[in-house]
Parts: C-alpha cells; sequence; structure tokens
C-alpha cells in the first residue's frame, strides 16, 4: 500500500491535484477535488492505492496547481506533506 498526503496554503483560484507516480513513468492514483480553490480553505489531498512494486522501483508524490502563481504546500502541523509505503512479503 502506498499512500501520500499533501495541502496547500489557502489562496484562492485554481485547481489542486496531487498524484502518485511510479519510476518516473506511471501514475497509479491520483486525487483532484471537482471545485476551484476558493481561498477559505488549505485543500488537503489524499491519494492511497495497492500496487505491486519490484526491486528497484520508486514512487512520487506529485503536487500540483493551475492558479498561476506561486502556492506552497503546508509544512507543519497535522497536514504536512508525506509519502509512505507498505510492504507486504510475497
Amino acid at each position: 500500500m502506498i499512500e501520500g498526503l499533501l495541502s496547500f496554503n489557502v489562496s484562492s483560484g485554481g485547481r489542486r491535484v496531487a498524484y502518485l507516480k511510479v519510476n518516473n513513468a506511471t501514475f497509479i492514483d491520483a486525487n483532484e477535488p471537482d471545485v476551484v480553490a476558493d481561498g477559505t480553505a488549505a485543500p488537503a489531498l489524499k491519494v492511497c492505492t495497492i500496487y505491486y512494486m519490484s526491486s528497484g522501483n520508486y514512487v512520487e508524490l506529485i503536487a500540483y496547481h493551475t492558479k498561476g502563481s506561486d502556492v506552497s504546500t503546508v509544512a507543519s502541523g497535522a497536514h504536512v506533506v508525506h509519502l509512505s509505503a507498505i510492504w507486504l512479503a510475497p
């Protein structure tokens, strides 16, 4: 199981998206809310999936937005950016 969480700082305008990507090639999960950021809350986006990994594979948590200017992710608190994986032996 692979799980990632990120929050963007409060900022209005544009969409926010989180992706999980394996080996810089395959998107394995995405979270894109149906609404445009309205500036009243910090959107927290979670991605989570079960995916078969091989030795040498790696996973990236990718954050994307369409605001048109800088939007930072939250660096502390309950919704700090993180990526985790659980390995289950065959």
